[in-house]
């Protein structure tokens, strides 16, 4: 695997932006070996012209240097090598139909050689000097592998133009947090980047702006930490271009239930149900009076978020715990006893869980020995 850098650039009617964009973005990684993987959804304002015009030539050579000679009329020149390894390229994709962002940072990837995979829009909200410091904390390895942008987090320049987008967005990370166990601030920050070792342990679906989502929950459901860096964030208004609107925001909802809840193996399907189950009847039996409803919804809903993280042993574990706490205490002191057990329960699940990873991984070493 070559050590380099593919940025998937997904464009949809930018035109106007496109200069502006690309000549900021060759200047900043002018020292690095990046894969340009740009991929043209159907636009109809001229995009493909421009890219086909300034681009295209460029493309399929191995690149040494990219010079841009003169910067008012975007004048591009490069200089190519003979390196196996040590070289920048260009590729377009042109899909022939809009198919939506998801489906063009899918086909960018599929075609991604780097080690380094960085999802980058194209419309200057925001600014390519955070991607290059997105790939120097990578590279570095203090961050894990897996680095998103947050538009929240820092002293950074940053503006958005609707408190509607800005509610929902912190609303959907705050979900995000809960159903994924994360703790990140920003789940549709437009600028990511990941291992290659990341992405061949997921398997991204989503064909629309809800990529970002869909991306966020397989990453964490295939184990991976989520780290978090503050980027520049420059929000466009409908009126320049702005595509996202609050109404893909309230779909995040439907995505993350489906993400958690539906997209699942059989097996962890299974869990959820049974568990959630579990959840409901804990909740009718220990609720009384007025609030049993309020505790069947909850014991609905926890039971459904344990089933999601941990496995029959533990699920076993933590209804033996609360079925041990109810028996300690009477009236409303059953109430403390029961969440005891329930703390038990939980701790108990959580060792089960390493145990028996640690088992599997004795036993498949064993095996290949």
């Amino acid at each position: 695997m070559i050590d380099r850098l593919s940025i998937i650039i997904p464009i949809y009617n930018e035109k106007n932006f496109l200069e502006k964009f690309f000549t900021d973005l060759f200047k900043v990684f002018q020292e690095e070996f990046v894969e340009y993987i740009i991929i043209n959804d159907c636009s109809s304002d001229g995009s493909e012209i421009w890219i086909d015009r300034y681009l295209k030539p460029l493309c399929n050579k191995n690149i040494d240097k990219i010079k841009i000679i003169n910067d008012k009329s975007f004048s591009l020149n490069c200089t190519e090598t003979k390196s196996k390894f040590n070289y920048s390229i260009i590729k377009i994709i042109n899909h022939k139909k809009n198919k939506g962002k998801g489906a063009s940072v899918i086909d960018g990837l599929k075609i991604s050689t780097g080690k380094y995979l960085m999802i980058l829009d194209s419309d200057l909200e925001y600014d390519s000097r955070d991607s290059l410091n997105m790939l120097n904390l990578i590279k570095e390895n203090k961050m894990g592998e897996v680095v998103f942008g947050s538009r929240f987090t820092s002293d950074l320049p940053h503006r958005h133009h609707y408190v509607l987008n800005s509610i929902i967005n912190h609303f959907n990370t705050f979900l995000f947090n809960i159903l994924f166990d994360s703790a990140i601030s920003d789940i549709h920050c437009g600028s990511k980047i990941f291992t290659r070792n990341v992405y061949n342990k997921i398997k991204l679906t989503s064909k629309d702006f809800s990529i970002d989502m869909d991306l966020g929950t397989q990453i964490a459901k295939a184990g991976f930490s989520i780290s978090e860096v503050g980027v520049r964030y420059y929000s466009r208004s409908y009126n320049e271009g702005k595509k996202i609107t609050w109404i893909d925001g309230i779909l995040g909802y439907w995505y993350l239930f489906k993400f958690r809840f539906i997209k699942n193996n059989f097996r962890r399907n299974f869990i959820i149900l049974l568990s959630t189950l579990v959840g409901l009847v804990a909740g009718a039996h220990f609720g009384t009076g007025s609030g049993k409803l309020l505790a069947i919804i909850f014991g609905g809903f926890f039971g459904a978020i344990f089933g999601t993280r941990y496995s029959f042993a533990g699920l076993l574990g933590l209804l033996i715990f609360l079925l041990i706490g109810s028996q300690f205490s009477k009236g409303n002191g059953v109430i403390f006893s029961v969440f005891v057990g329930l703390m038990a329960g939980i701790y108990f699940a959580k060792k089960s869980d390493k145990i028996a990873e640690k088992l599997s991984q004795l036993y498949f070493s064993i095996i290949k020995k």
